[in-house]
């Protein structure tokens, strides 16, 4: 479902349910990947301090409560909690950062070099480039029919 803000939220809890770190994504789609386009999605990881945008956590939050199961209530109750401490390291434990790329072109050197610059940073961030040489037809292919 798409949402403003984060493209990407995940949620990583432990064998007992507790939530031990938080993920953060923004996902680029270009048939030609560019500097300017790692820049952006650099400045959207950055965004609200580098961590998810609170809308977007409690919208999961409501969806987990919405399966009726004891142990999505219980998860959608930390992510609350989250959201309350402002994402402190107490609440959430990591907060790391994934950049995703769709691309018609090869996106390892524009990757590496974004990570290479993002490694001064205090989170962690990780990349993953897709390159689909006939990027345009598989984008129509795609969404064509919406």
């Amino acid at each position: 479902m798409a949402l403003r803000g984060d493209d990407i939220v995940g949620v990583r809890v432990d064998k007992s349910g507790k939530l031990i770190g938080l993920l953060k994504g923004e996902s680029k789609s270009y048939a030609r990947l560019t500097d300017t386009v790692i820049e952006k999605a650099a400045e959207a990881l950055d965004r609200d301090r580098g961590r998810p945008g609170r809308h977007a956590v409690l919208f999961i939050a409501t969806r987990l409560r919405e399966t009726g199961k004891d142990a999505d209530a219980a998860l959608a109750a930390q992510l609350e909690a989250a959201v309350v401490a402002g994402f402190s390291s107490s609440a959430v434990g990591a907060v790391e950062q994934f950049l995703f790329a769709l691309t018609g072109i090869d996106p390892n050197s524009l990757l590496s070099s974004h990570l290479t610059a993002a490694s001064k940073k205090k989170r962690p961030r990780h990349a993953v480039g897709v390159q689909i040489a006939d990027h345009a037809d598989f984008i129509k292919l795609l969404f064509g029919g919406l």
